[in-house]
């Protein structure tokens, strides 16, 4: 039979005897080398292959999920945009809507601020042309009873000039935050005398015993905090200007 000669170090005989420790070191070889043909010797190799295998897909797997869980992440995000957009671009179409109705309601007063006075013709020909222009404005105002300056803004250039003329002519000018309005000496007692008999802040109820007009007044004052409803005492009450 051949023979064949094997050189161990001492820790290598040491793990062949620790495999079979029954036996001596050559018939331990022996077996070793039996079992190795018998393929019974496991291949430390081969296992550390396969557990770096599964550790491979573990980690895939914990990547996938990790992504999974982004991925719906940005999805809910860019639904809850989208949802942000639609309300936003309600809004904007509301707004247009609402700005297309003021502009409409201005254009409508306006014509009614160009309207000349009935006596306009006479007045030019008695006075010169700058007392022509304060009389027709304050002839306009004792007409109409109220002007807003948001109403003239894109008729009148000098605005200022505009109303200094109507205060000077006798008309009671109220200096607001946003604006300036031109009041009727008369209409204005006439509209505090009526506020003072109202004990309602009902919208119907003051359009009712207003008028637009003074409905119209109302409002701007309330805005600017010049007017507010005492519901203790059921009464209005107007503070200085």
């Amino acid at each position: 039979m051949p023979e064949v000669k094997i050189t161990l170090t001492e820790d290598e005989a040491k793990e062949v005897l620790s495999l079979h420790p029954s036996k001596k070191l050559e018939e331990a070889v022996k077996d070793l080398l039996m079992e190795a043909l018998k393929g019974e010797v496991k291949c430390e190799v081969l296992e550390k292959e396969i557990s770096n295998l599964n550790l491979v897909v573990a980690n895939l797997k914990r990547i996938v999920m990790v992504a999974g869980d982004t991925i719906n992440s940005y999805s809910q995000m860019l639904g809850d945009l989208r949802s942000r957009m639609a309300d936003v671009v309600a809004m904007l179409q509301e707004l247009n809507a609402r700005v297309s109705e003021l502009e409409a309601k201005f254009e409508a007063v306006g014509r009614q601020a160009e309207a000349p006075p009935p006596q306009r013709a006479e007045a030019r020909e008695a006075r010169p042309e700058r007392r022509e222009r304060r009389a027709s404005a304050i002839e306009i105002l004792k007409k109409q009873k109220v002007m807003f300056e948001s109403d003239l803004a894109s008729k009148i250039r000098n605005r200022d000039a505009f109303f200094e003329r109507l205060r000077k002519d006798g008309a009671l000018v109220l200096e607001l935050a946003d604006q300036r309005i031109a009041v009727d000496p008369e209409y204005w007692e006439e509209f505090l005398d009526r506020l003072s008999r109202l004990n309602t802040n009902s919208e119907k109820k003051l359009q009712e015993e207003l008028g637009t007009v003074g409905h119209e007044l109302l409002k701007a004052l309330s805005k600017n905090a010049l007017v507010y409803f005492d519901a203790t005492k059921k009464k209005w009450v107007v503070l200085p200007s």
